[in-house]
């Protein structure tokens, strides 16, 4: 529907009236017919559902993300803080797994 094309439902539990619901099989083809014409009331209220859900239809999209981008990397270069190193963690993870690199490494030197 963000393409701007009609959607046919089959039994759908929320029927709205941006969608074209259908309840059995033989409503089908009707159905893909009336999609398939774009009458102008059904895409008038499927351009009004989208611009509710997506206001972002300008084409600009990207530029708003890479503008963001810079901005973060603006603020990261004025003096955000690093995560802090966190040994304890890092301890309690190697124990929890039994991974002791160092200390395989110095059992290997005095082998």
């Amino acid at each position: 529907m963000f393409l701007e094309k009609p959607v046919v439902t089959f039994r759908n539990s929320q029927p709205r009236a941006h969608l074209i619901d259908i309840e059995s099989a033989t409503e089908l083809e009707p159905a893909l017919k009336l999609a398939l014409t774009r009458p102008d009331e059904l895409m008038a209220r499927i351009n009004s559902y989208t611009l509710i859900h997506e206001a972002h239809r300008d084409c600009q999209c990207s530029e708003r993300v890479l503008d963001a981008v810079d901005e973060f990397n603006s603020l990261a270069r004025k003096g955000l803080k690093r995560k802090p190193l966190n040994l304890i963690r890092k301890w309690q993870v190697r124990k929890k797994l039994h991974f002791y690199p160092l200390l395989h490494k110095i059992s290997n030197i005095f082998k």
